[in-house]
């Protein structure tokens, strides 16, 4: 399905969606998903829907609201297509594919298009993991991002908070469109909390191994397995999952979630 939505005070951004498995909980007592079958013990409203239990994630809920928690790795791209994620853009005008295709079981992002993907599902407590490299790169062209506890309305940018993916910058964190910390109270909007040390990067076209551990209010940065940095006290703790599209060209080729040991 796609659609064009416009947020109130923001420009008009495209969206669209693919289809998924949608998780839904009723209280914190219930983890189920739409696969056809029943459960007797579920309230009428919901065994009509015909859906039963899942083993493999944990839910915290309302009933406007579902948040997982994983409890085996999850994997979020399939490494097929990019069904269970959906898109946003600054320029309605250029089809999804200019930016973001999937070819021999790679994500490839063009860079040409300011925006993100994001997951269909929110999260939390969780150890993100996510296997790129650049392509290529040219002055201005070497910027993306991990995104993490996004919010709604979908915008660019969304609340939340980045695990920073520009080219020598990797294991910075920013606090995004009104989402903050206790390291960067006091700081300008647009200031990162820094890295610590030297960064951990390796050479244009090998890969990397990014990771995001998000356990309660604190997030850190792990680059090639090096811890460069943490925050505490984030005024957002769960969310969408997603990758920024901001001039750079490059691929992911794994993309996956583990629960927080």
């Amino acid at each position: 399905m796609v659609g064009l939505t416009c947020g109130a005070g923001t420009s008009t951004f495209l969206r669209m969606k693919f289809p998924f498995q949608f998780p839904l909980a009723v209280g914190s007592a219930f983890l189920l998903s739409f696969n056809g079958h029943a459960q007797p013990d579920v309230p009428e409203q919901i065994r009509t829907l015909g859906i039963r239990p899942r083993q493999d994630l944990i839910t915290t809920a309302t009933s406007e609201q579902v948040i997982l928690s994983p409890t085996n790795r999850l994997e979020l791209f399939n490494g097929n297509n990019l069904d269970g994620f959906t898109f946003t853009s600054r320029n309605t005008n250029t089809p999804v594919s200019e930016t973001w295709t999937v070819t021999n079981g790679v994500i490839h992002c063009s860079g040409k298009t300011i925006g993100y993907l994001r997951t269909e599902k929110k999260f939390r407590d969780y150890k993100l993991t996510v296997e790129w490299r650049f392509v290529k790169l040219a002055p201005k062209l070497d910027n993306t991002g991990v995104l993490v506890h996004m919010q709604l309305p979908d915008k660019v940018w969304p609340m939340c908070v980045q695990n920073q993916g520009k080219s020598g910058r990797q294991g910075d964190l920013f606090v995004m469109s009104g989402a903050e910390c206790k390291e960067h109270e006091g700081k300008d909007a647009n200031t990162p909390v820094a890295l610590r040390g030297e960064p951990n990067e390796n050479a244009i076209g090998e890969w990397n191994t990014n990771v995001t551990l998000c356990a309660s209010a604190e997030v850190k940065a792990i680059i090639n397995g090096k811890t460069l940095n943490e925050i505490t006290g984030c005024t957002v703790s769960s969310g969408f999952i997603g990758i920024q599209s901001e001039g750079a060209e490059f691929e992911i080729r794994k993309m996956f979630l583990e629960p927080v040991k």
